[in-house]
């Protein structure tokens, strides 16, 4: 893992894009989880509005609370579309920072080898293959490109999707969650898998 320090003079370089693309990757995470927050408030407003309409006299009265309720439904339903929209915008840019920034460090890189190849003595060459050293600056910069580009962004993305879940727990859900933390629950039949379906959701 030593080897990878090396690595951090290139991210400094390209310190913006990195820190861009966590920024995006962040938001991009934002507007995943809070949509399903939104269906299920939305959810709760309709068994809740449903009932009391249902009390209400048939009448001007009526007709009012259902185009209410029909507009705050149509409000629910625009703005989980847009925070959709939203994420695909932020997962695009998410990209377009941090594996363009893999691009940028594997380009350095074969410079650097290359100019340090320009220097090495012709006994070098004499001793070593042509084709092994194409492949140092061809497939071993291409498979540190998948560590500067794809492994960071998806470690950083799992990371921060983690946190976000975590912190947009409720609190029932997050005495659930120190409830069964560090313990093994094995399930023995299907009655066990309703029974804790039945905790978390209650």
């Amino acid at each position: 893992m030593k080897a990878l320090l090396s690595l951090n003079r290139y991210f400094f370089r390209y310190k913006y894009h990195l820190l861009l693309g966590v920024l995006f990757v962040v938001l991009s995470n934002l507007f995943a989880i809070y949509p399903a927050q939104i269906v299920r408030e939305s959810f709760d407003l309709v068994a809740e509005k449903i009932t009391d309409y249902q009390k209400l006299p048939d009448g001007k009265e009526r007709d009012f609370f259902y185009s209410v309720f029909e507009t705050a439904v149509l409000r629910y339903g625009l703005l989980i579309v847009a925070m959709a929209l939203l994420r695909g915008l932020f997962l695009f840019f998410m990209r377009q920072t941090i594996i363009v920034m893999s691009r940028h460090i594997e380009y350095d890189q074969k410079n650097d080898i290359y100019a340090h190849y320009q220097r090495l003595p012709l006994r070098f060459y004499r001793k070593n293959n042509t084709g092994d050293l194409m492949a140092r600056i061809s497939e071993d910069v291409g498979r540190v490109r998948m560590y500067t580009g794809p492994a960071i962004m998806y470690g950083i993305n799992l990371l921060v999707e983690v946190k976000t879940i975590k912190g947009g727990l409720t609190p029932d859900q997050k005495n659930w969650h120190n409830k069964w933390r560090g313990d093994i629950h094995i399930v023995r039949n299907i009655d066990d898998v309703q029974a804790v379906f039945n905790e978390i959701t209650a």
